[in-house]
């Protein structure tokens, strides 16, 4: 498991502020885009990429409450009280975020048999077009 340095990501926000301007202006959650500090879009398809990905995503899309064990009484007793209270509020949206999870999921790795059935349908249209080619060279020859 990679350490995450707080500290130095903190160091990095408030030297993008200072870079940026905004250090007197007050900033919302809102104001940041994750998409264009954290995630790199491929400019190509790789489908290695894709199989390392959807296996990631294959194993996490199941994001339901789980039980914490503790050897504990005390830490069991409560952390039961505590569990019970808040999800009566929080298991209905964790269900309904599992079910769209693995619609997503779902989605994803159909898109993915796409690609491989692009992928070799491709190789298909260049040895046919090889197959072409040299018909053609032959009818030529012959006349």
């Amino acid at each position: 498991m990679q350490e995450i340095n707080v500290e130095e990501i903190m160091q990095e926000i408030r030297e993008e502020i200072k870079e940026k301007g905004m250090e007197k202006q007050k900033l919302e959650f809102a104001d940041v885009n994750l998409a264009d500090d954290f995630f790199e879009l491929p400019q190509k398809y790789d489908g290695d990429m894709m199989q390392k990905e959807l296996l990631h995503l294959n194993g996490l899309w199941d994001t339901s409450l789980a039980e914490q064990q503790s050897t504990n009484a005390v830490k069991k007793a409560i952390k039961k009280v505590l569990g019970r209270a808040v999800g009566v509020i929080v298991r209905p949206h964790v269900a309904e975020q599992v079910t769209f999870n693995a619609s997503v999921v779902n989605s994803i790795n159909m898109l993915q048999c796409l690609a491989k059935e692009n992928e070799d349908l491709k190789t298909e249209v260049a040895v046919l077009k090889e197959q072409m080619q040299q018909l053609s060279e032959a009818v030529r020859q012959e006349h």
